[in-house]
């Protein structure tokens, strides 16, 4: 009798560990050779400032949410440039911003070339123990405005000479990724 109380005890415990809910900070690590990120609202905008006819202030910004199909995380990754004339040439990596509560050593990072739309992700996803390392890129295809305003041919110093400002459609896009 007391072998099968400590069978059954044995039983019983095996079905609650089995019935209890996977931690929900990461969907899966059976498959750690590739990972889908989605890219959301991704937005370029750019400001071409002259005060003067000899002075630029001019910067670029770069803005989206990023998830993946391996988390739950969702990181928010932006920047602004002052390279003139395209902002980003793709050289330049960029830290995204980890949401609150995202496991130690959680990182994700974008590179841009606006001149051709290329995006480079990466993330390194802590799952557990393990810790792996994705990317993968592709071309992000904005539709733009481009309107200029100026110059006035009655500009006095402290106005804005010349304004232009290019404000492209947000963009949505699914990106595969692979695991190094």
């Amino acid at each position: 009798m007391v072998n099968f109380t400590r069978a059954a005890a044995a039983l019983a415990l095996a079905a609650t560990v089995s019935a209890a809910p996977a931690s929900t900070a990461v969907k899966a690590t059976e498959t750690t050779s590739e990972l889908t990120w989605t890219v959301s609202k991704f937005d370029f905008h750019a400001d071409y400032i002259f005060s003067t006819p000899a002075h630029q202030n001019s910067w670029g910004y770069v803005n989206f949410a990023l998830s993946s199909d391996k988390t739950e995380l969702v990181y928010s990754c932006n920047t602004a440039s002052n390279r003139l004339n395209d902002f980003f040439y793709g050289e330049i990596e960029y830290q995204c911003t980890a949401p609150e509560g995202a496991p130690e050593g959680s990182a994700a990072s974008f590179k841009y070339n606006r001149t051709d739309g290329t995006l480079v992700l990466s993330e390194t996803v802590v799952a557990g123990d393990e810790t792996y390392t994705a990317s993968g890129s592709t071309t992000i295809q904005t539709t733009c405005t481009d309107e200029t305003t100026g110059p006035s041919p009655t500009w006095v110093i402290g106005e804005i000479y010349t304004w232009r400002k290019v404000v492209c459609d947000e963009v949505d896009a699914t990106v595969s990724g692979t695991v190094a």
